[in-house]
């Protein structure tokens, strides 16, 4: 009995490990590979919590700056179902930047791993500094930290 654990132990338990870091990855490329269809529904879906929760603040606040008049809530609607603003905010995003840059010209490995949390590194063939992608479980599926990866730190002065 003692030796049918640890057998369970030694080769069911880093499955499971691998299933989850596997799960981690493919949310990761989903992102990438919705973006480049342009299914923003899904791409909306694919973010973190704070990521969205960003994205909406920024866009509220740009708007604001512009003397439009808008409610958050809004806003908030508009990207959950994925209407003008959200079409308009990632049409505007692939002008900058094409997805394949990481689906097709890119290596992806895994990084530091935790139960919520995991880092995936995706280095472009020509440079010689990686991207950390960040990965967090919410709701028991892994979003991807958009904001949490790419926005600097806001100064204050």
């Amino acid at each position: 009995m003692r030796n049918s654990i640890i057998i369970f132990l030694l080769v069911f338990v880093p499955c499971f490990a691998f299933a989850s870091d596997y799960e981690a990855l493919e949310s990761c490329e989903s992102f990438f590979i919705s973006l480049k269809s342009r299914d923003y529904g899904k791409v909306w879906n694919a973010l973190s919590d704070k990521s969205k929760k960003t994205i909406v603040d920024d866009v509220y606040s740009e708007m604001k700056k512009t003397g439009e008049k808008v409610e958050l809530s809004a806003i908030q609607s508009d990207f959950g179902t994925c209407s003008y603003l959200c079409r308009t905010y990632w049409d505007s995003f692939l002008e900058r930047f094409d997805p394949d840059f990481a689906l097709n010209d890119s290596e992806w490995s895994l990084g530091e791993q935790k139960k919520d949390y995991a880092e995936i590194i995706l280095k472009y063939k020509n440079s010689s500094n990686p991207a950390v992608l960040k990965m967090y479980r919410e709701n028991g599926a892994w979003r991807f930290g958009f904001t949490e990866t790419f926005w600097t730190r806001k100064l204050f002065m």
